[in-house]
């Protein structure tokens, strides 16, 4: 805390004086001290950026409150030689900054992200932090300080809900705001409610290239609405994340999912099923046990299950989520690594997480007939696979050519909306049971497990 304090006095942030309160935790001004310099600028031109880092509450539920605060006082440090303006701390996560006159807020931004680029050390682990960012303006229809401390509250928000970095307050943001509010408690009940109100598990089929046969499925979450109708995942996600309901969210799939392959399993199919999991769950060391206890429950064996990570989220705190894979690992289950050839560092995850799977994303599939380097990336990834002992699947599988080159790349599995789009548990049982034509169309051999 002193190399931070010692930095805001430096920059200049300690002139408040002893009359106007500071955060405890980092020496910066608090919201109190805020709102009396917002005051101060309403009758000039000034903006407020509100800054919330992402995933901050499932990683300090994760690796505790000491953890947290190290990181904020960490990020501080980093922040503070880039931000002009006031720079205050509204609480855990949260900060805010106060510009005035010629600093443009855009600009601002660019170069705090920047700042937070590198993954922060932390108690020697090292931890990859994302920002998102609101901003209102004076003058602009705000009539107190804690009115524009609400409309950036607002972006921000905003921000979060559209997975963009920046927002900025303006017509249709109060509705978009309070639709969001409704939304997560509308989650909350959903998850409580034994039935869950409306959510529900879709499995997508992946079929074995060589065989035809359906070997596998992928559990996708679905929310039916009692009232909005379908609320597609790309809004429900983040929700579950603002308001620390992911890792229930997690949990309610897995027991879903593996429920449904307890049952294939008992009618002698051998399918797997794939879960995907975030960046906030990968961190959290419980992740081995609670899934324990789900296949102990269900009496699945552990090979039936495969937990799906993104590049991207490995990246978050690649030290951690490695150990955290070692012993699911460890449990007998599979790691598959999605979206391979999207994030970063695809041969470091490679070599360094126990994977047993890859999904080639099916941006490259579906471009393979149309971009020679989409087929050659699908190609070596295959190659890459198979030399590597990996299964390798396919997504965005759409048409017989497609399938039939995949089959001779030597790919393993295919997925995709052609073979068949996710679907719920009695209809996937169908499609066991009775494959339909237009699938067959693609997959000539296809045959129920």
């Amino acid at each position: 805390m002193r190399v931070v304090a010692n930095l805001a006095a430096s920059a200049g942030w300690l002139r408040l004086g002893r009359g106007v309160s500071k955060d405890e935790l980092t020496g910066l001004p608090d919201r109190a001290a805020l709102l009396w310099e917002i005051e101060r600028a309403r009758d000039a031109d000034a903006c407020l950026l509100v800054m919330n880092l992402r995933g901050f509450a499932e990683l300090t539920d994760t690796l505790g409150y000491t953890t947290g605060d190290a990181l904020t006082l960490s990020i501080v440090e980093r922040l503070l030689p880039v931000t002009p303006g006031l720079f205050a701390h509204l609480g855990e996560a949260t900060f805010a900054v106060l510009l005035r006159d010629a600093h443009n807020p855009q600009q601002v931004v660019a170069e705090m992200l920047e700042a937070l680029a590198r993954p922060v050390a932390v108690e020697g682990v090292a931890l990859s932090v994302t920002a998102h960012f609101g901003l209102a303006s004076f003058p602009g229809g705000a009539t107190s300080a804690s009115e524009l401390v609400r409309r950036a509250r607002v972006a921000l928000a905003a921000a979060h809900r559209r997975s963009v970095a920046f927002a900025e307050y303006g017509p249709g943001s109060e509705a978009h705001s309070r639709d969001l509010l409704t939304l997560a408690a509308d989650l909350g009940r959903a998850l409580d409610d034994p039935g869950g109100c409306g959510l529900w598990v879709a499995f997508q089929p992946q079929v074995e290239l060589n065989t035809g046969r359906v070997a596998g499925a992928e559990a996708l979450i679905r929310w039916s609405h009692p009232s909005r109708g379908e609320v597609a995942p790309h809004e429900m996600l983040p929700v579950a994340e603002q308001t620390g309901l992911v890792p229930r969210l997690t949990d309610w799939v897995l027991e879903h999912a593996v429920a449904a392959a307890a049952e294939w399993h008992r009618a002698g199919r051998y399918i797997t099923v794939s879960v995907n999991v975030t960046a906030g769950t990968l961190v959290d060391t419980r992740l081995p046990e609670r899934i324990l206890v789900v296949l102990r429950r269900h009496e699945l064996p552990a090979d039936r299950l495969v937990i799906e990570v993104t590049e991207d989220a490995i990246m978050v705190d690649p030290r951690r989520c490695r150990e955290v894979l070692v012993q699911v690992r460890r449990l007998g289950v599979e790691i598959a690594i999605d979206d391979f050839g999207t994030g970063h560092s695809s041969l470091a995850q490679l070599k360094r997480i126990p994977s047993g799977e890859l999904k080639i994303d099916r941006s490259f599939v579906m471009g393979m007939h149309d971009d020679p380097l989409d087929f050659e990336i699908v190609k070596i990834a295959a190659v890459l696979g198979k030399r590597l002992a990996l299964r390798v699947v396919a997504e965005g599988v759409e048409d017989q050519d497609t399938y039939m080159q995949l089959a001779e790349l030597g790919c393993t599995l295919a997925q995709g909306f052609g073979i068949g789009r996710p679907m719920p548990k009695a209809q996937f049982d169908q499609y066991l049971n009775h494959p339909p034509e237009i699938a067959r169309r693609i997959a000539p051999n296809l045959h129920a497990a």
